[in-house]
Order: C-alpha cells, then sequence, then structure tokens
C-alpha cells in the first residue's frame, strides 16, 4: 500500500521522514494524533491575485468570503462530523480557511487544524506582511505541521494538492472558474482530482 492510500495517518510536529518517490511523509511510529480520512476536510481555492482586491482582509468583499467560509466549516463540523482540516498553505484561499478554522476553536475546541507546507522555507512566497504573520500563526495555532518536501522543486505543489486529496473524504474549495478558466490551474486541477477520487466537494464561487 502506497502512502497516499492509508485511511489515516499521524503527525508529528514538523516530522519530516523521506520516502522512495522523493516526498517526505509523517513517519509511520508517530502516534499522537490519528487522523481519520472520512472526518477530514482539505482545503483548495485561489491564491490572492485571483481574488477581490488581491485577497485584501479589510476589504468587505473578503470579510463576506470569510463568513461564508466560517459557516461551511461550521456546517461542515455540526452536520457531517468532520473534525479535521488541512490546508496547504498557500497565500489567498488556504490561509483564509485556515484563520477561520482557528475562529472556530473557540467553539470546538476539538477542532484540529493541520498545516501541510509544501517544502521547508515555503514561507519566503509570502510577499505581504499580513500573510507572513498569518502564515506563522497558522503554524503556531495548528494541531500539528506537516512539510513534504526538504527544498523546492517543480513538483511540490503537485505532492502537497496529491496529499490533501488523498488523505480527505470532504473538501471546500474556493473556486470561480471564470476567473480561473484554465484547466491547468492548480485550483482546478485539484478539484478535478478531488471529483475522480469521489469527495464531497462544496464549493464558494460566487467570489
Amino acid at each position: 500500500m502506497s502512502s497516499f492510500e492509508q485511511e489515516s495517518f499521524s503527525l508529528e510536529a514538523d516530522s519530516l521522514l523521506k520516502v522512495p518517490d522523493g516526498i517526505i511523509l509523517p513517519s509511520p511510529t508517530d502516534h499522537k494524533k490519528n487522523v481519520e480520512k472520512e472526518r477530514t476536510c482539505c482545503f483548495t481555492g485561489h491564491r490572492a491575485k485571483k481574488l477581490p482586491c488581491y485577497g485584501d482582509r479589510n476589504d468587505p468583499r473578503i470579510k463576506a468570503l470569510c463568513s461564508k467560509i466560517y459557516f461551511e466549516i461550521k456546517e461542515l463540523y455540526e452536520k457531517h462530523g468532520v473534525r479535521y482540516f488541512l490546508t496547504g498553505m498557500a497565500n489567498g484561499a488556504d490561509l483564509l480557511c485556515g484563520e477561520e478554522v482557528i475562529r472556530l476553536k473557540r467553539e470546538f475546541p476539538d477542532i484540529a487544524l493541520y498545516c501541510i507546507s509544501p517544502y521547508v522555507g515555503h514561507i519566503r512566497e509570502m510577499t505581504s506582511p499580513d500573510d507572513r504573520y498569518v502564515y506563522s500563526m497558522l503554524r503556531y495555532a495548528s494541531e500539528k505541521n506537516l512539510t513534504l518536501f526538504a527544498e523546492y522543486s517543480k513538483n511540490v505543489y503537485r505532492y502537497r494538492n496529491s496529499f490533501l486529496v488523498e488523505h480527505s473524504s470532504y473538501m471546500l474549495a474556493i473556486f470561480d472558474k471564470h476567473k480561473d478558466q484554465s484547466r491547468y490551474s492548480g485550483t482546478a486541477m485539484t478539484v478535478s482530482m478531488a471529483r475522480r477520487a469521489g469527495l464531497n466537494i462544496r464549493m464558494i464561487s460566487d467570489l
């Protein structure tokens, strides 16, 4: 069985383990937290440049989007029993979704955020002070952090997206196909991957 075929995985904080295909996964001996796939949701969505006002958190449209994300996550928790949420830590939708999980944790202490960074030093891609702050805050406030690669390569995002899909039963996608018409964009390909894998996909498309 490949690592991506596991029904659950365990995460040690910042644990790194190289396996033959080059991806770094949690050690199988880690056992502090068992994440059940059937109760796990991953996030995908546009980068900040494709969000209203480039994802400015002070913009009313982004505040409205965050409210929609909040209530989608809350419904997944209350009606579907989802407890674990995976964010790929890209600027834009990934960070916004992670923030809303942390906000909901005040009401539901057993909700858990897992930060799945594609490679060591990924924070350097955060060009705005706000994004760098949120990135660091999420890693601090999350249940665990997982870094997939020791350094950047052209495959890190594809593996990150595969990891998110393969370890989830639900997906919350922040995706406006009118703003992202290329089927080869990262978000479009991740949504297609999730459809093929049979995930329950919830979409926020009115951005």
